[in-house]
């Protein structure tokens, strides 16, 4: 580990960030108590209040007929049709354009107050094949530029319900980190990802392998106690994979937060080939505890700041 700070660079975006472990010392508690919201009569996501929510675009069901993961679309996201106009409007300085795209909510499960470690290995899987789903349904729709996944956990995430769900936004707007992440990839003349797995191996930073999946401490962790799922085998998204492995390295990843840190917030988004690129792609997954707020240097310089070394909690994650 390093005796003082030092500037790291992100291999996938070529962004830097400071890695301060001693700032760790000082007095602010890691280990937070867990917390949820209760259930309640009123929670949209929950059974027999499906006509709260919007239509259903997919919906998986057991041998009952029972719902088992719903996806709709986001009540309150009012975007554009991204096969209109969304061309940039405006006057010098000062331009803009339609926010357009989908945003979905993928309800994961019926009970209210499960976590995503603690799903049944087979509600994980279907949750990935509900993504998986979804996924191809909005890679066909001319005008997007990029499809997300991603996962908010808990109030200090930015979630808004308690009830366990993630969801899927796909916009025609290509967001700064996946430019970078794709100019990475085409200019590295290799994937960038096989590398980097090739690299890591089983070395200080891997915490675990599930399957084909390396589940790490990243080299340039953005903050403390980041994870980086990084798949074996080369794909520039998830939809071709069994879903099942990822479901069960990312239950794996979820499972170790949770002891370590005591149910930690945390934020879940995984990256894929933006649409209208047919350069390399490695597509792979982060998981970040929301442990810290950043502060005016953070935010005025854009160069978090992580105080954990991701060795050191590569060390803590493995033992846990």
């Amino acid at each position: 580990m390093p005796a003082m700070s030092e500037l790291r660079q992100d291999p996938l975006s070529g962004r830097w960030f400071v890695l301060a472990a001693e700032r760790a010392r000082r007095p602010e508690p890691f280990h937070r108590p867990a917390r949820q919201w209760p259930a309640s009569g009123d929670c949209p996501f929950c059974p027999g209040n499906e006509a709260m929510t919007t239509n259903e675009v997919l919906r998986y069901e057991d041998d009952a007929g029972n719902w088992q993961v719903r996806i709709v679309p986001n009540k309150y996201a009012d975007m554009a049709d991204p096969t209109g106009d969304t061309a940039e409007y405006g006057e010098p300085l000062c331009w803009r354009k339609p926010s357009a795209g989908f945003a979905d909510v993928l309800i994961e499960s019926r009970q209210h107050d499960v976590t995503f470690a603690n799903h049944p290995p087979g509600q994980t899987t279907r949750i990935v094949q509900a993504i998986q789903e979804r996924y191809q349904a909005l890679r066909d729709i001319p005008g997007l530029a990029v499809i997300m996944p991603f996962r908010n956990y808990l109030q200090e995430s930015g979630a808004s319900l308690g009830h366990p769900h993630g969801q899927i936004l796909a916009s025609s707007h290509l967001p700064p980190v996946l430019e970078l992440e794709a100019a990475r990839f085409a200019a590295h003349g290799t994937c960038l990802g096989c590398d980097m797995a090739d690299a890591e191996g089983d070395g200080p930073r891997v915490i675990s392998e599930v399957g084909d999946y390396l589940i790490l401490a990243p080299y340039a962790s953005r903050s403390a106690f980041e994870i980086l799922i990084l798949p074996r085998r080369c794909a520039p998204d998830l939809t071709g994979i069994d879903p099942e492995p990822f479901a069960a390295a990312l239950q794996d990843a979820y499972a170790r937060l949770n002891r370590v840190l005591a149910d930690p917030p945390t934020n879940m988004w995984i990256h894929g080939r933006p649409l209208n690129a047919r350069t390399p792609f490695h597509w792979h997954a982060h998981l970040m505890p929301r442990l810290t707020v950043e502060g005016a240097w953070e935010l005025g310089s854009g160069l978090a700041v992580n105080v954990v070394a991701p060795e050191q909690a590569a060390g803590a994650l493995q033992a846990g």
